[in-house]
């Protein structure tokens, strides 16, 4: 029996290996044209070109659908996914965008407020000692040269009270208790500038594993508050990121009689918060440039809202009394869930301080 393949010129692909007719450009394994490995620069120029234009091409018509209601996930569900940009790439994508753009929105803002309320809350950490000194000081010039001055001893005595009055060298630190209830507990700010967290516990004899830990994350929160506004909003992308599984979870079991793939409530969802990612950062920025106090952020949030509805009644194609009551069920459950995530990325974020 003779080779079937005897006659036939073959070459493998330089990617995968692949065994590849000669006459055969693309490997039908990986898709890689076939090359001997060097490049001239006509074509390195060429790929460049071609995956540069393809991905603006392929941006700009996503972004376009994007803004109409339901459009992009439709289109996705017909198939059409070498057209747009990938549902999770492009979620990813914005969330980093719109938490960057929060960032810089909130220190443009309260950066200043931070950095000198850290500084405050430091410096008034050894006010007292400071309060010491002035003390001596005060009682050494009335024993001296202003021994008798009525007016100089009176502004010396308004000084002492006004110093008094600024100090702030204690904080309080509510623990839970075995009687079911809070406790204001008080803590030398000096101690906590100047002691360890173990050496904290052990000298205002801390005991039980929550109370170690509020007191622990409370002082690491008063030593660094400058760093953590930042902190948080660099995970927010994280913690939206795990919302989703739940929020889809929930569009599922709203729509649970349509038969329709899990997956396909999670592209759902990934591509609505890729629109409320964009046009919030968009509306917060005009907050910001133009000082219109909010007023550009909160028309923002109103299309969101009705963003959303537009979007379920689009996809799920159900008449708008139903649609209307799903979407009010799905904020409710949305705000559930965003707060539990909230609440933990916040902990999280204290601990990593």
């Amino acid at each position: 029996m003779g080779d079937h393949s005897e006659g036939i010129e073959s070459k493998c692909c330089s990617n995968c290996g692949a065994l590849m007719s000669e006459k055969d450009a693309f490997c039908s394994a990986c898709g890689q044209k076939h090359i001997s490995g060097k490049l001239t620069i006509g074509e390195l120029l060429r790929d460049a070109f071609e995956a540069v234009f393809n991905f603006e091409a392929k941006g700009y018509k996503t972004l376009f659908h994007l803004f109409v209601p339901g459009r992009l996930t439709n289109e996705f569900f017909k198939g059409k996914h070498k057209s747009y940009i990938s549902p999770l790439r492009l979620f990813l994508f914005m969330s980093v965008v719109h938490f960057s753009v929060l960032t810089y929105a909130v220190y443009n803002l309260f950066g200043d407020s931070i950095s000198k309320n850290s500084m405050m809350i430091e410096r008034n950490a050894f006010r007292s000692e400071f309060k010491g000194e002035i003390d001596v000081l005060i009682d050494s010039l009335k024993n001296n040269g202003f021994a008798g001055n009525a007016s100089a001893q009176a502004s010396l005595d308004t000084l002492a009270v006004q110093i008094e009055e600024n100090r702030y060298d204690s904080l309080y630190i509510s623990l839970f208790n075995d009687d079911d209830r809070f406790s204001e507990n008080k803590f030398s700010v000096v101690d906590i500038y100047t002691l360890s967290p173990d050496s904290i516990l052990k000298k205002y004899e801390v005991e039980g594993f929550l109370k170690q830990r509020t007191v622990v994350q409370a002082v690491k929160v008063v030593k660094d508050i400058k760093n953590l506004p930042a902190l948080i909003l660099s995970k927010f992308p994280w913690m939206v990121l795990f919302m989703m599984p739940a929020l889809a979870l929930i569009i599922k079991l709203l729509y649970i009689r349509r038969g329709q793939y899990y997956v396909e409530h999670l592209i759902f969802s990934f591509h609505y918060h890729a629109f409320a990612f964009l046009l919030i950062s968009i509306t917060a920025l005009l907050d910001l440039w133009l000082d219109t106090n909010g007023e550009a952020t909160l028309i923002g949030f109103l299309f969101v809202f009705l963003y959303l509805l537009v979007a379920m009644h689009v996809v799920y194609e159900q008449n708008w009394l139903k649609t209307f009551f799903k979407f009010v069920l799905l904020n409710f459950f949305y705000q559930i869930i965003f707060t539990i995530t909230l609440i933990i990325t916040l902990l999280i974020s204290i601990h990593l301080l």
